[in-house]
C-alpha cells in the first residue's frame, strides 16, 4: 500500500508540474508588449494609388499580425507594419487587407521607397529639374 501511495504522489506531482508548465506557456504566448513606432516608422505614410507615382520603387509585400484584441489591435498592427517597411528604407505603404477578430489583427500591404521633397511630399518627376532630360 505504501508503494501505491508513493506512485500516486509522484503522478500527482508530475500532473501539477505539467499543468503549471502549460499554464505558463499559454500566458506567455498571449502576452505581447506594447509596440513603439520608431523614428523611421514615423516617416512611413499611407498612400492609395502607387501607380500614380512611377518614381516610387516597390520594395516588397509586408504583413503584420498582433494579438492584442479588438480594442487597439489595428493601431498595434499598423505600428508593426510601418516599422517593418522602414527597416527596408521604405517611406510609403499601401494597405491591401486589414482583418480583425476577437484576438488577432492582420494587416497586409506593399512597401515603397519614394523620392521626397524636403517637406516630406513625394517628388514630382514631371516638374523636378533633376529628372528633366535635355531636348
Amino acid at each position: 500500500m505504501t508503494e501505491s501511495l508513493m506512485n500516486w504522489t509522484k503522478k500527482r506531482s508530475l500532473a501539477i508540474l505539467w499543468i503549471s508548465s502549460l499554464s505558463m506557456l499559454f500566458l506567455t504566448s498571449c502576452y505581447q508588449k506594447a509596440l513603439v513606432l520608431t523614428a523611421e516608422g514615423k516617416q512611413v505614410q499611407l498612400f492609395h494609388h502607387p501607380e500614380e507615382y512611377p518614381q516610387c520603387i516597390f520594395i516588397d509585400d509586408f504583413r503584420a499580425m498582433t494579438l492584442t484584441g479588438r480594442n487597439n489591435s489595428y493601431q498595434q498592427a499598423l505600428i508593426k507594419i510601418k516599422n517593418k517597411v522602414a527597416v527596408y528604407q521604405g517611406n510609403r505603404l499601401k494597405i491591401h487587407t486589414s482583418d480583425t477578430d476577437d484576438l488577432v489583427t492582420t494587416i497586409t500591404g506593399e512597401g515603397y521607397r519614394c523620392p521626397l521633397t524636403p517637406d516630406g511630399r513625394i517628388q514630382d518627376i514631371s516638374t523636378d529639374a533633376k529628372y528633366q532630360t535635355t531636348q
